[in-house]
């Protein structure tokens, strides 16, 4: 797994804690189960596309390519 990637998740008591972090933004988020975790990466590019300014079409589904996810 790449140590530098921003994505990361680490087991907490209610689950998953699956984080983003880099140098201006910072999200966590926490997922039931280990099957959720992927859909969450998701959902959460997308906001942060939005915090950054980036435009978004309703419906764009686009193939999107994410780093790998380092469990912790």
């Amino acid at each position: 797994m790449d140590a530098e990637s921003p994505w990361k998740a680490s087991p907490v008591q209610e689950g998953y804690r699956v984080t983003y972090d880099d140098d201006t933004i910072s999200l966590a988020v926490i997922v039931s189960d280990p099957a959720g975790i992927e859909s969450q990466r998701h959902r959460m590019l997308e906001a942060l596309k939005v915090l950054r300014g980036e435009v978004t079409t309703k419906g764009d589904h686009s193939d999107v390519s994410l780093p790998p996810l380092t469990l912790n």
